[in-house]
């Protein structure tokens, strides 16, 4: 019984490992048509995400308690999603937010920071427009 219980603890941490060190991955769904965006622009997408939410003048204060259910039902319809290889940190109204994924979805941005889930909106147009183009650029779908 003990061999079973340590076999099980080393795929855990195996598995662990591996999803660790998985690379940032981006998605997006337009119209219904899911894609992925491509590994060599992720890096701009992240900083042109990270220069969004930076620029949002609306932030959740815990009054409402906004959950993974939240970032489900913003995953439905068009929406963008990033899953980060290591959380980054944004700051959104002088409050330091440490994320680890983030999605985009009618006009809010939903980050998942651990166990919570942080809603952002009200951002700048001029921020907003470059990520915008990034994340709609012309791609073929999955």
């Amino acid at each position: 019984m003990r061999s079973i219980a340590t076999i099980a603890a080393v795929l855990f941490m195996a598995t662990t490992c591996v999803a660790a060190d998985e690379p940032t991955k981006a998605t997006r769904v337009i119209e219904g048509s899911k894609t992925t965006l491509p590994d060599k622009s992720i890096a701009d997408g992240v900083k042109l995400l990270t220069a969004v939410l930076e620029s949002c003048h609306s932030r959740s204060d815990g009054t409402i308690r906004y959950t993974a259910q939240d970032v489900t039902v913003a995953r439905q319809g068009d929406h963008v999603r990033f899953v980060l290889a290591k959380p980054i940190t944004v700051e959104v109204l002088n409050v330091r937010i440490k994320m680890s994924a983030a999605v985009f979805a009618n006009g809010v941005f939903w980050l998942v920071c651990g166990n919570e889930v942080v809603r952002c909106t009200k951002y700048e147009f001029d921020k907003m427009k470059p990520f915008e183009e990034w994340y709609r650029q012309t791609l073929p779908a999955d």
